[in-house]
């Protein structure tokens, strides 16, 4: 299957909105990250990896070529790639979970992180994957990442009544992280992340997410996508918007701007991109230096 070379004059498109207005994406780089800013993105690499030597190969030049900081992943299912793509990506590190469907994140080993750790305390049923913490200290502020990848499926609809429902699953997900957060983090930077297989903009009644989004110290930093095109989803399959970026409040004024990565550009085809690297796209967050 022929692929389109992976050169840095490739052309990335990615998303912006105000207001639940749409506005045409403007044109970048594939550079996604600057020397200004912490850069962040959260990225299901479906059943990693797909095609095994090839993915590898592929997402190691793109990730090189984004050039952020931090990328957290979801779905890492061999220790042996992992491994493999982390040493061909001279200045970057990575670690991950174990077992099948990991969580892994890679980063610039110029960093300076503190600690990576599953955390225990929500080693849970209802979370499908225990949610994955790296913290790193950025301009003498800790920043807490967390990463997750909820039970997938579902009608949409949350039956209080049935424990073993993937709605009602995400949900105590969701609530048990607040508790957490609300306990231990009160007053840090923290950014929750990844695929959360749930919609932003569902109904109240079975909405998943409620509590963050109606508490004014958190914030969906990718809101503005879910709610807007379609075009830009992180999921174009259904087509839905699953993968999500929540951060506290001492973060608001570092937030610059969230994106749909567009990745299927990087390649000839979506088909293409789907059958080598994901049938997810990457979301970024990008942090600025307070003023």
């Amino acid at each position: 299957m022929a692929i389109t070379p992976l050169i840095m004059s490739i052309l990335f498109l990615f998303y912006g909105c105000a207001e639940n207005t749409f506005i045409p994406p403007p044109l970048y780089t594939l550079k996604f990250g600057t020397d200004e800013t912490l850069d962040i993105i959260t990225w299901n690499i479906e059943n990693f990896p797909k095609s095994n030597s090839l993915t590898v190969d592929y997402l190691s030049q793109l990730i090189i070529e984004l050039d952020a900081d931090i990328i957290a992943l979801q779905e890492i299912g061999s220790d042996t790639y992992f491994n493999n793509l982390v040493e061909t990506l001279d200045g970057w590190n990575g670690e991950r979970t174990s077992g099948a469907y990991g969580l892994a994140y890679i980063y610039k080993s110029e960093l300076e992180i503190l600690d990576i750790y599953e955390i225990d305390e929500l080693n849970k049923y209802e979370f499908a994957r225990t949610p994955y913490m790296l913290a790193v200290n950025w301009e003498n502020e800790i920043v807490y990442i967390i990463n997750n990848h909820y039970k997938c499926c579902g009608d949409g609809v949350i039956n209080y009544s049935n424990t073993s429902d993937e709605e009602y699953r995400r949900l105590q997900s969701i609530q048990m992280t607040k508790t957490y957060l609300d306990t231990f983090y009160t007053h840090q930077s923290v950014v929750v992340l990844g695929d959360m297989n749930d919609e932003l903009n569902d109904s109240e009644s079975n909405n998943v997410f409620s509590k963050f989004i109606d508490d004014e110290y958190y914030e969906f930093t990718d809101y503005d996508i879910a709610i807007g095109s379609s075009s830009y989803w992180s999921f174009p399959n259904w087509p839905s918007h699953l993968d999500h970026i929540l951060i506290t409040n001492e973060l608001f004024d570092n937030h610059d701007t969230t994106y749909t990565v567009l990745a299927e550009n990087f390649f000839s085809s979506w088909a293409e991109y789907e059958n080598i690297i994901s049938d997810h796209r990457p979301i970024g967050i990008r942090l600025k230096k307070e003023e």
